[in-house]
């Protein structure tokens, strides 16, 4: 099999349902994604080690290699990328299915915990390439196979699953020899105005789901599950109130934010990812998979200006019960159901993307001291109540205790917003957060 292009960074656009999300590259590859949580274990994880990470690819076969268009359906998260060569084009539509959008509680969100992916032909003929390569637990565990038929697959290993159905037959290869082997694939040839279809769904090993026989393909229920995808996305977004400049613009960083909350919990990720460097090469290659009480509440306070106040809600919620208990005891950050414990490990199987190591999951930095953590917390709370938010008892009581803290801590040096992983030192910056911090509990 020839090489494939090399994605940069700035190649990948982000689908996700909510729960979990996934970066897709210009070639058609998902190159990161974990289930069933987005601080879970990566599936794929391509984007860290090209030959160990696993990927799930839908792109054009052939020759010469095709130019690509990508884009949203607007007011969605659904992606679309087309490849054009001279003989034809083909469409690839991408998102993870979720349910209807409910205005009663408009933070909810219902899912599969899967991605579903559709290839169409726009013009004369083309081959849809499809490539299967789960690696569970950051590319550890090389999952068994198997085919109950054509147009299901089971790839199994360790603690998850990941089933596999398509609309046109699969077969499987080795990678190297081309030979029945370990990686789920096809080439699928289409005429002008040929669909196919192949969704791959993630569950618990031991689930009763993992050992069910996976129902036929249907394609009517995979019409019906993008449609209700587009439809949650633009009813969404449709809460939106503001009205003013580069209101597209606006509205597609909304969009992205809500893909990064994680809705069972009402918690927000700093990013989808981990390892990537800061710089080519060097070694700051974090895990941002977290909830940094910093960074989420600035952006819930953004949705929330603009009239998204379902995920301001969910969040307050995480965290009253996150930050449950003394004040003086709230970190920087937590995983996305609270928990307080991040060990960092380094990944040493793993190379690194383009070779930038080490590899890391989980963060040190969290039992760092970050004043300007106190200012964010109480700005949200202010204008949050400010907007007619309701506080209650306990709210207003916790935010006091944070106002208590911040005189207690203020003068002490701190790490900061840049996380330094040497002596404290006194930042500018901390010290005008905390007089934001006072100046709002006044």
């Amino acid at each position: 099999m020839a090489p494939r292009p090399r994605n940069t960074i700035r190649d990948y656009a982000l689908i996700g349902d909510c729960h979990s999300s996934a970066l897709v590259g210009r070639d058609g590859s998902i190159d990161w994604l974990c289930f069933p949580r987005p601080d879970s274990p990566a599936v794929f994880c391509h984007l860290l080690d090209a030959e160990h990470g696993g990927n799930f690819a839908v792109r054009m076969g052939g020759q010469p290699p095709p130019a690509v268009e990508r884009r949203y359906l607007g007011d969605t998260n659904v992606l679309v990328t087309v490849f054009s060569t001279p003989d034809g084009e083909l469409e690839v539509t991408d998102c993870m299915p979720v349910g209807p959008f409910d205005p009663v509680r408009p933070a909810e969100v219902t899912t599969t915990h899967s991605v579903l992916r559709r290839a169409r032909c726009l013009r004369g003929r083309v081959v849809a390439q499809v490539r299967i390569t789960p690696r569970f637990e950051y590319g550890l565990v090389v999952p068994r196979l198997r085919m109950p038929s054509a147009y299901t697959a089971d790839f199994v290993g360790g603690a998850g699953a990941l089933r596999v159905r398509a609309s046109h037959p699969l077969d499987r290869w080795d990678a190297h020899t081309l030979r029945r082997g370990d990686i789920l694939a096809a080439d699928w040839t289409l005429e002008e105005g040929d669909s196919t279809w192949v969704e791959a769904t993630w569950c618990p090993a031991h689930s009763d789901a993992a050992r069910t026989p996976l129902p036929e393909p249907d394609v009517r229920r995979w019409n019906q599950a993008l449609d209700d995808t587009v439809g949650f996305w633009r009813d969404w977004v449709a809460q939106c109130r503001y009205e003013g400049e580069y209101a597209d613009t606006v509205r597609r960083s909304a969009l992205v934010l809500k893909a990064l909350t994680y809705a069972p919990t009402g918690a927000l990720v700093a990013a989808a990812t981990t390892g990537l460097p800061e710089e080519i090469g060097g070694e700051r290659n974090w895990d941002y998979r977290y909830t940094w009480i910093r960074d989420a509440t600035l952006t819930l306070t953004s949705l929330f200006i603009l009239g998204l106040r379902g995920e301001a809600e969910a969040f307050k919620g995480w965290l009253e019960r996150s930050g449950a208990g003394r004040p003086q005891d709230l970190q920087i950050m937590y995983r996305v159901e609270g928990e307080r414990m991040l060990p960092e490990v380094e990944l040493d199987h793993l190379a690194g993307h383009r070779q930038s190591r080490p590899v890391r999951i989980g963060n040190g930095a969290v039992k760092q001291l970050q004043l300007d953590s106190f200012g964010q917390l109480l700005e949200a709370g202010y204008l949050f109540a400010r907007a007619g938010g309701e506080m209650t008892d306990d709210n207003w009581a916790f935010l006091a205790g944070l106002a208590d803290v911040c005189c207690d801590r203020w003068r002490q040096p701190d790490q900061g917003i840049w996380e330094v992983r040497d002596e404290p030192r006194h930042f500018l910056h901390s010290k005008a957060s905390c007089w934001l911090a006072l100046h709002r509990a006044v």
